[in-house]
C-alpha cells in the first residue's frame, strides 16, 4: 500500500522502523519486482488509519448518511480493538462520548467556542484533543468511532534476544508430568547453550517466555492428557427424561474409619450402595470387610428384596468387582465390547439389566461420587469416630489416629444407617431434575403410577454368593460354619432334621449372606433346593426378661409335641407283647432237653505248678513272691519253672531226627510205607 500517501513520512524511515520492530505483526514481502514491507492497518497511528480510511472509503456527501463500511481491513482493525486492554477500551468509549456530546451542543445551536468550553468542563477534554478526536471520526459511521479514537501505543522495549533452539530445549523439559521447576532446569539449559553457542536471558525473562505459551499446553505437559481431557467441559444429562428405575447406578468405598469386626479383626470396612438414578435414592448400602464380586451381587440382591422390583440399565464401575463372569457374563465387556459365548451368564443378565460400563479414571460419570462425600463429612468425620478416623490417604492422617481405638462395627453401621436416612430424607437435592425435592419425596410421588417388575425367587437365591459346605450335627442336626468378620454361625430348619437316615453322612451347600448373618441361608443337596434355614443366635448368660429364652422354649415345645405324638401313633401300630409273655410263662412246663437255670460247670482248675527247687523258696511276709536263695533274685506271681533235666541225646541228634520227621511227612503216601526208618540209613 502507498505508506507515503498515508503517513507523509519520508520512506527511508518507515524502512528503519519497520526492522526495529516499531510496527507488530509488518513483514517483507515481494511486490513490483522488488521487496517491500506489508504493515497491518492496526498496526498504524490513529492520524495513519483515520487517512487510510479515508483512502478506502470515500467521504459521504454532507446530506448522505453514513456508509457502511465492510472492507476486510476494518474488520481486522475491529478485531484488533477487542484485543485490546480494557484500560485503553474505557478511554476510546470517553472520547466518543465526549464527541458525540459536542455535537448535540453544536445542533442545539451553541457556537463552536461555547460547545468545546462545556466539554472541556463536563468531560474533562482539552479543545486540541477535542478537535483531534471528531476531526478523526468525522464522516464515519458512529458503531466505529471507538475503533478510530482507541490509542495506540508503539512504545516501550523489544523483546530480548533468545536462540529459538534454546527455548525448545528449555520448553521441553518443562512439558514434563514430574512438574519440575524451571530452576532445576536452568543449570543444565546453561551447560548446553555454552556448548551449542545459544543466547539464553535470565531466569526471569525465560520464565515469563514460558507463562505466554497456552495453557491447555502447560496443562498436558505437566498433568497428563487426563487433565486436559477433563478441562473440556463435559454433557449434563437430563434426568427428567429418565423414568423410575429405569437406571440404577453402583459404586464401592473405602470407609475411613478403623473398626472392630464381632469375630475381633480389625480393619477398614468398604460399603455398596445401589442408587435410583432420577430420583437419587439409596436403595441398599452394604459394609463388608474387603471388596469383591461376591459382595456386589449379595448387596445387588438387598435392593432387589427392598424395592421388589429390577432396573432396565445399570451404571456400573469398570472394576474386576463389577466386571466378572458371575455378575454380568453374557454382556459385551467393558473394554472391546464383544461377548464371549462361551462364557457363564451372570446375575445381571439373568435379571435382564444392561450394563452400562463407566469409563476409566472419570469420576465426573458416575453422579453417586458426591454421595459419597457426604457420608465422608457426615459420617466418618463424626466426633465419634476420633481417633478411629484415619483420613482417605496417608496424607490425610489425623494426628490422633489410633488402630487401637477402632470402634465396633455396630456402632459404624448405626450411624451410616442414619446418614444415609437423613440425606434421603431430611436433605433437599439440589441436582437437575429434583425440583429441591428429597430423593425420598420424589421416590414416593413418582412410585403412585410404577408397576414392579419383580425378580424371580430363584435369582434371588443365585445372589447369595457365600457358599460353604457343611455336614449337619448328627445330635441337633444344626449346620455350623465360620463367617468372616462374624466369627461361627449357626442355622437350622426342620427340613434338615426330617431327612432321612442316610443324609447324616452327608455335606450340603450352604449359600449365604455375607454381610448379614442373621438373614436365612440356603440349603442345596448338588443341585437339589433342600430348604432356608434360620439362623439360631446366642442369647445373654444372665439374660434379662428372659424373652428370647421364652421364645426359644416355645419353639422348642412346638417342635417336639406334633413329633411325640406321631412317634406314639408309630409305636400303637405294633402293641407290646409283654402281656402275653407273662400269661403263657404262668403255666409254661419245663423241657425235657433244655437247662434252664441250672448252675453252670466250673472249669477246671490249672495243673499243679512243678515243685520249685531248693534254690527257690518263698519269699517270707511277701506273698506270692518267690526268692532265689543264690541270687536274691525276686519272682511274683507263681514259682518259676525248675531247670530242664539233661538230655543224653546230642544237640546234633536231635535236630538230625526232627528233619527226618518233617520230611517223612512230606512223602507221598505210595512211598511213606517203604520209606526207610530213618534218613540217610543205607540199610
Amino acid at each position: 500500500m502507498g505508506v507515503q500517501v498515508a503517513w507523509n513520512t519520508h520512506l527511508s524511515t518507515i524502512r528503519r522502523r519497520c526492522d526495529g520492530g516499531k510496527y507488530p505483526g509488518a513483514y517483507k514481502s515481494t511486490m513490483n519486482g522488488g521487496d517491500g514491507w506489508m504493515i497491518p492497518p492496526e498496526a498504524l497511528s490513529r492520524e495513519a488509519r483515520k487517512k487510510l480510511l479515508a483512502e478506502i472509503i470515500p467521504a459521504p456527501a454532507p446530506d448522505a448518511a453514513p456508509v457502511a463500511v465492510s472492507r476486510e481491513e476494518y474488520r481486522t482493525m475491529m478485531d484488533a480493538y477487542e484485543r485490546k486492554p480494557s484500560g485503553l477500551k474505557r478511554r476510546a468509549e470517553q472520547a466518543a462520548v465526549a464527541v458525540a456530546a459536542f455535537l448535540e451542543l453544536r445542533e442545539s445551536g451553541l457556537s463552536v467556542a461555547m460547545a468545546e468550553k462545556s466539554i472541556a468542563d463536563s468531560h474533562g477534554m482539552s479543545k486540541a484533543t477535542l478537535w483531534r478526536a471528531r476531526t478523526d471520526v468525522s464522516g464515519v459511521d458512529r458503531q466505529y468511532w471507538e475503533v478510530i479514537l482507541c490509542p495506540r501505543y508503539h512504545g516501550g522495549r523489544g523483546k530480548t534476544e533468545f536462540t529459538p533452539e534454546a527455548y525448545d530445549w528449555i520448553l521441553g523439559k518443562y512439558l514434563r508430568k514430574t512438574e519440575p521447576p524451571l530452576s532445576a532446569i536452568m543449570p543444565d539449559a546453561r551447560k548446553e547453550a555454552a556448548k551449542q553457542g545459544w543466547i539464553i536471558p535470565s531466569d526471569k525473562t525465560v520464565q515469563a517466555r514460558i507463562n505466554e505459551e497456552p495453557a491447555w499446553k502447560i496443562l498436558a505437559g505437566r498433568k497428563g492428557e487426563k487433565a486436559l481431557e477433563r478441562s473440556f467441559p463435559t454433557v449434563e444429562r437430563d434426568y427428567t427424561s429418565l423414568r423410575l428405575h429405569e437406571m440404577w447406578e453402583s459404586d464401592g468405598r473405602r470407609m475411613d474409619v478403623w473398626c472392630v469386626w464381632r469375630d475381633g479383626s480389625i480393619g477398614r470396612p468398604h460399603s455398596v450402595i445401589w442408587r435410583e438414578c432420577r430420583t437419587r435414592m439409596p436403595l441398599a448400602i452394604r459394609v463388608y470387610k474387603s471388596e469383591s464380586g461376591e459382595l456386589v451381587i449379595n448387596s445387588l440382591a438387598s435392593a432387589f428384596e427392598l424395592t421388589g422390583t429390577r432396573p432396565e440399565n445399570a451404571k456400573i464401575d469398570n472394576g474386576r468387582a463389577y466386571a466378572n463372569k458371575a455378575m454380568t457374563g453374557g454382556q459385551p465387556t467393558r473394554y472391546r465390547f464383544t461377548v464371549n459365548p462361551d462364557e457363564p451368564i451372570g446375575i445381571m443378565t439373568r435379571a435382564g439389566i444392561l450394563a452400562r460400563w463407566s469409563k476409566p479414571g472419570q469420576g465426573r460419570d458416575k453422579p453417586v461420587e458426591s454421595f459419597w462425600n457426604y457420608v465422608a463429612n457426615h459420617c466418618d468425620k463424626a466426633p465419634e469416630f476420633e481417633g478411629a478416623y484415619c483420613g482417605r490417604n496417608p496424607v490425610e492422617k489425623p494426628e490422633g489416629f489410633d488402630a487401637r481405638k477402632a470402634v465396633p462395627i455396630a456402632a459404624y453401621l448405626e450411624k451410616l444407617k442414619q446418614v444415609v436416612w437423613r440425606h434421603a430424607s431430611e436433605k433437599s437435592h439440589r441436582g437437575q431434575g429434583m425440583d429441591g425435592k428429597t430423593p425420598l419425596a420424589l421416590y414416593e410421588e413418582l412410585s403412585r403410577d410404577y408397576i414392579p417388575n419383580p425378580v424371580d425367587p430363584a435369582i434371588l437365591r443365585l445372589c447369595r454368593m457365600g457358599v460353604a459346605t457343611v455336614k449337619p450335627d448328627k445330635r441337633e442336626n444344626s449346620l455350623k460354619f465360620k463367617m468372616d468378620g462374624y466369627g461361627e454361625v449357626r442355622y437350622w430348619d426342620e427340613a434338615i432334621a426330617a431327612l432321612p437316615q442316610r443324609y447324616k453322612d452327608k455335606k450340603f451347600s450352604i449359600y449365604y449372606d455375607i454381610g448379614d448373618p442373621l438373614k436365612p441361608v440356603v440349603v442345596y443337596d448338588g443341585d437339589k433346593l433342600i430348604c432356608e434355614a434360620r439362623n439360631i443366635g446366642r442369647i445373654e448368660f444372665n439374660e434379662a426378661g428372659g424373652e428370647k429364652t421364652g421364645a426359644h422354649m416355645k419353639a422348642k415345645g412346638a417342635y417336639l409335641k406334633p413329633r411325640r405324638a406321631a412317634l406314639k401313633d408309630a409305636k400303637a401300630a405294633a402293641p407290646s407283647s409283654l402281656p402275653a409273655l407273662i400269661a403263657a410263662g404262668a403255666g409254661m412246663t419245663q423241657p425235657p432237653f433244655i437247662a434252664i437255670n441250672e448252675p453252670a460247670k466250673l472249669p477246671a482248675p490249672p495243673p499243679a505248678l512243678p515243685a520249685p527247687s531248693e534254690e527257690v523258696i518263698p519269699h517270707p511276709g511277701h506273698p506270692g513272691e518267690f526268692i532265689n536263695q543264690a541270687t536274691s533274685k525276686i519272682y511274683r506271681g507263681t514259682a518259676p519253672a525248675l531247670p530242664t533235666p539233661a538230655n543224653d541225646e546230642s544237640e546234633e541228634d536231635r535236630l538230625a531226627e526232627m528233619a527226618r520227621r518233617q520230611q517223612e511227612k512230606n512223602l507221598p503216601d505210595w512211598v511213606r510205607g517203604n520209606a526207610p526208618a530213618r534218613l540217610g540209613s543205607t540199610d
